[in-house]
C-alpha cells in the first residue's frame, strides 16, 4: 500500500496559526479535482476533528488557477457538506475573476447552507477579518 505524502500535490494543507482556528489550503500551479477530493474528504476534517472549536478554512489561490470550471461547483458542494460541524467558513483568497465568479455562483446556489458560510479575499489578512466578523457576529 502506498503512504501519501499530503505535501507531494499541487495543494498543501496546514494550520495557519497557533490557536488552530485556521486551515490554509494553498493551491499551487496544477493540481487535479483526485488531489481536491483527498486534501478535502481525508487531510482537512482530521485536522478540523482535531479540535472541539470552530474551525475555518482558507482556500489560497494567488499562485493557481481551478484545473477546469467543469463541476467545480458540484465539486465544492461535495466536499464542504461533509466538513465536521466545527466548519465555521471558508474564505477563498486571491482568486481571479473567473474563480470568484464560481463562488459568487456558489453562494447563490447554496445561500441556505454552505454557501451562506463561503466568501472571497484578496489576501489572506482580509480573510482574517472576515473570521473576526464572523467570530463576532457568533458571540
Amino acid at each position: 500500500m502506498k503512504t501519501v505524502d499530503w505535501n507531494d500535490m499541487g495543494i498543501t494543507v496546514q494550520w495557519d496559526n497557533e490557536s488552530k482556528t485556521v486551515i490554509r489550503q494553498t493551491f499551487d500551479g496544477q493540481w487535479t479535482w483526485d488531489e481536491f477530493y483527498q486534501k478535502n474528504n481525508v487531510k482537512i476534517p482530521t485536522m478540523m476533528k482535531e479540535v472541539a472549536h470552530t474551525v475555518h478554512v482558507f482556500s489560497d489561490f494567488t499562485s493557481s488557477d481551478v484545473p477546469s470550471m467543469g463541476g467545480a461547483l458540484k465539486h465544492a458542494n461535495n466536499v464542504l457538506d461533509a466538513y465536521p460541524d466545527n466548519w465555521g467558513m471558508l474564505v477563498v483568497v486571491g482568486g481571479n475573476t473567473m474563480i470568484n465568479l464560481l463562488v459568487n455562483m456558489f453562494r447563490s446556489l447554496f445561500k441556505n447552507s454552505v454557501g451562506g458560510k463561503t466568501f472571497t479575499a484578496q489576501m489572506i489578512s482580509d480573510a482574517y477579518k472576515l473570521v473576526d466578523e464572523f467570530e463576532e457576529e457568533q458571540r
